[in-house]
């Protein structure tokens, strides 16, 4: 009994993946200064447009598979971004759907 109990505290833990931690106003402040000088404008939509995409990412984070998980952290990591971290998730997510159905025609 003892060794159910405990298995039941761990498994919340092993069930539960923490999503990436970017540094937003250090990557916006990048994006909004490529052209020389930094713009307000292109700063805000950016933050915007990180938020947006880690509402998006956060709640479906736990249910991708890890692998997916490991391979967008990596591609996103370069960038610290958000935005990549969705894009790549959705890709993913879109041809694992689309793979089931493929064949090879000859």
């Amino acid at each position: 009994m003892k060794k159910i109990a405990a298995v039941l505290l761990v498994l919340p833990v092993l069930a539960h993946a923490e999503m990436p931690d970017y540094d937003v106003k250090s990557y916006c402040a990048r994006i909004s200064s490529m052209g020389g000088a930094s713009s307000q404008m292109v700063k805000q939509g950016c933050f915007e447009n990180e938020q947006a995409a880690y509402n998006h990412v956060k709640p479906v984070w736990d249910s991708l598979s890890t692998e997916t998980r490991n391979y967008c952290q990596r591609i996103a990591h370069y960038t610290g971004s958000y935005a990549a971290l969705e894009g790549c998730v959705d890709m993913e997510q879109s041809a694992q759907q689309s793979n089931g159905d493929f064949t090879f025609k000859r």
